[in-house]
């Protein structure tokens, strides 16, 4: 680990135009929507607790005398939701007389807590959409358990009214690798961003889609850098969140600029807010809440290009390639190279049964090496699709939901840039973000079809571009335009 001087001398070094000021011991610190008060989490012997602090006076109020709190946010009426924790009783007990009380979300007001929803999982992170009717959060409901659709669940993003009551997922996905957390609505209201994990061996990035239609997401962050905790500013725009780009001295806050292309580092410190005049950049570092003037941090830091690709290409024309095998396996040669070009493969599939290793639905193969893409399903059953990362190692998006018997399922996997995308029925199961950048093929391909497969493999299509049937991702500027 790093030693606590050497940050400090790096601070020093990096931001001597931007003087800090602390605020009070403490994480996690947001600002109240009328900037007077400062929400904030700070932690004891007894675990951490959420606070808030008054900005003119330095008092704080206590929001629980007991159990643990954590994660707040404000809403738009000076109201605080936090994630809240008192378990009295063992794990082993709570299972056995059925307590519902775990990790939940509460909201305080006027001095009054109240429960907002409730079970055996961790809510947390919570946002509030600009017209504090609905609450977003991150969630596990679900993560250990089988989901009601029959897959594995990971953490994923919930929502659930100001009043509470019934929950019900925003966005989540049949894997227990991929998950989606801390969600933040923009002032707007139209856009969500959010940080998104593919698989345990990917970095946390941030992506952003419109609130409409989360699952129809961008990556704004690039994979080779850990980003998290993403923000937008009150009144731009622009996304400030924690990350680590090589040579940075540990986690930073980030500007993300999706107009201008570029990103910013602010600060040395994490899980930052702004203030709602945009004047007050608030982060935390080592236990402390720290304030600089966002202003001056923004014009001291040197700008980089954000890497990922501006735009998308146009929805395919004309297929590239199709292809009904009469008897599998079956091979078929390709014109296509897809090179460093988006491009899509679909088949249809309906399985009489399962096979007792991986069964090849649609494999691309060429003169170096006999997998440049694969439509396939693992094991256990469950639909994947995979590409070879530039180490040469497998990257994958697979669905932790196996594929049911004895009907038709339409299964398509999308590549664009370093980003795999697999969908079930025209619905995203699985998304990766592939760290090591992706080996594309530059030579034509062989098409192999129905290998190890119990059932039927048919319509297999493909192409360059994006599939034309299923709704696209936004690019950045239709984002940052808009």
């Amino acid at each position: 680990m790093r030693a606590r001087g050497v940050v400090a001398a790096v601070v020093g070094l990096s931001f001597a135009a931007c003087a800090e000021t602390k605020l009070i011991d403490g994480a996690h610190g947001v600002f109240s929507p009328d900037g007077t008060r400062v929400a904030f989490q700070s932690t004891d012997k007894d675990g951490p607790r959420v606070g808030v602090l008054t900005l003119a006076t330095r008092a704080v109020t206590w929001l629980e005398r007991r159990g643990k709190s954590a994660y707040p946010t404000w809403g738009p009426d000076g109201s605080v939701v936090y994630a809240f924790l008192d378990a009295p009783e063992t794990a082993w007990a709570a299972h056995q007389g059925g307590s519902r009380n775990g990790c939940n979300l509460r909201l305080w007001k006027d001095g009054a807590a109240r429960p907002l929803t409730a079970g055996r999982w961790r809510d947390y992170a919570p946002s509030f959409l600009p017209d504090g009717k609905t609450i977003f959060y991150s969630s596990t409901e679900g993560e250990a358990h089988i989901s009601t659709s029959g897959g594995q669940r990971g953490a994923h993003i919930r929502a659930v009214s100001v009043t509470g009551g019934v929950t019900r997922a925003v966005l989540a996905f049949e894997s227990s690798q991929t998950a989606a957390v801390q969600p933040s609505f923009s002032p707007n209201g139209r856009f969500l961003a959010w940080a998104h994990i593919g698989a345990f061996r990917d970095n946390w990035s941030i992506a952003v889609a419109r609130a409409s239609a989360p699952n129809a997401f961008c990556h704004l962050t690039p994979p080779e850098m850990p980003a998290y905790a993403p923000r937008w500013l009150p009144n731009e725009q622009c996304l400030v969140c924690t990350a680590c780009r090589e040579g940075d001295p540990g986690w930073c806050v980030y500007l993300l600029d999706g107009a201008r292309k570029e990103m910013r580092r602010l600060a040395v410190g994490e899980n930052p807010s702004v203030s709602p005049d945009g004047k007050t950049l608030l982060y935390d570092r080592d236990g402390q809440l720290l304030t600089t003037d966002f202003a001056a941090a923004r014009a001291a830091a040197p700008a980089f290009p954000l890497p990922q690709p501006d735009a998308l290409p146009p929805p395919a024309g004309a297929l590239a390639f199709t292809f009904s095998p009469t008897k599998l396996p079956a091979t078929f040669p390709l014109d296509m190279v897809p090179g460093d070009e988006a491009f899509y493969v679909s088949c249809e599939v309906k399985l009489e049964g399962r096979s007792k290793d991986v069964a090849t639905l649609a494999r691309g193969t060429y003169k170096e090496h006999p997998l440049a893409f694969q439509l396939y399903l693992n094991d256990k059953g469950a639909p994947a699709f995979a590409m070879r990362q530039a180490d040469g190692l497998y990257a994958g998006a697979i669905s932790g939901k196996p594929l049911p018997l004895k009907r038709r399922h339409t299964l398509t996997g999308v590549r664009v840039g370093n980003a795999l995308h697999l969908y079930v029925d025209d619905q995203l199961v699985a998304n990766r973000l592939v760290t090591q950048g992706i080996l594309a093929p530059r030579q034509p391909l062989r098409l192999v079809v129905g290998n190890n497969v119990k059932g039927e493999v048919r319509n297999v299509t493909g192409g360059l571009g994006w599939p034309t049937w299923i709704a696209r991702p936004p690019t950045v500027s239709e984002i940052f335009g808009e």
